[in-house]
């Protein structure tokens, strides 16, 4: 019944898109990312007026590789992430759980609480980076970020990226795709639904800048 359901959705993207990619292409900077427990789209619209995040959980993406591999393609953590996404990143970053948890350290300093080990969820670490964008680009603790860049991406882009968000304040929506992925999608069919469903959220977001959370 889930692999019906989830046809019927591929095939309700597929018309979407088709009317979707008609229009004007939604204005955003792309920012890929992974942890040790995910990967991570951050779509930033280009005047910082709203913020996409979207997560993939590590052991879909790790599937998807070994996928990928089967058919003789190879491809690291971010390069599956960028696939599966769609949009051309513009920026990338990465980091090992202690360096995770290092910047979960900062945030919580922001918030005079004690970080005791327990990692904020993906949620919670966008709206503390949007809410102390000013101090995390003016303190110490943009080293803390810096650490994470990747290719692509050095520390004066996450400068300006602070100074953006602190500047404007924007309205977030957080994806969980986890919760609507099954794991025995094929490669194609995984990747063609993400990349529809990608420009569809970006092209909802440019069409109506609400605040919310989606899991």
């Amino acid at each position: 019944m889930k692999i019906r359901r989830m046809s019927f959705i591929v095939i309700l993207l597929m018309i979407c898109f088709f009317f979707v990619s008609c229009g004007q292409e939604p204005d955003f900077s792309i920012w890929y990312g992974s942890s040790d427990r995910n990967g991570i789209m951050i779509a930033i619209e280009k005047d910082f007026s709203a913020v996409v995040v979207a997560t993939i959980p590590l052991e879909i993406i790790q599937g998807y590789q070994r996928v990928l591999a089967d058919t003789g393609k190879q491809s690291d953590t971010l390069g599956a992430v960028q696939h599966l996404f769609g949009r051309k990143g513009d920026h990338f970053f990465t980091g090992t759980a202690q360096q995770w948890d290092r910047l979960a350290s900062v945030l919580m300093d922001f918030e005079d609480i004690v970080y005791e080990g327990v990692r904020p969820s993906v949620e919670a670490f966008a709206r503390l980076v949007i809410a102390h964008a000013g101090p995390l680009s003016k303190s110490d603790a943009i080293g803390t970020l810096g650490a994470l860049a990747s290719v692509e991406t050095d520390l004066k882009d996450i400068e300006r990226v602070l100074k953006g968000l602190e500047e404007s304040k924007p309205r977030v929506r957080i994806y969980d795709t986890g919760r609507f992925l099954v794991q025995g999608m094929s490669a194609d069919r995984m990747r063609t639904y993400m990349n529809q469903w990608t420009e569809l959220v970006l092209h909802e977001v440019k069409q109506n800048r609400g605040v919310e959370i989606h899991d």
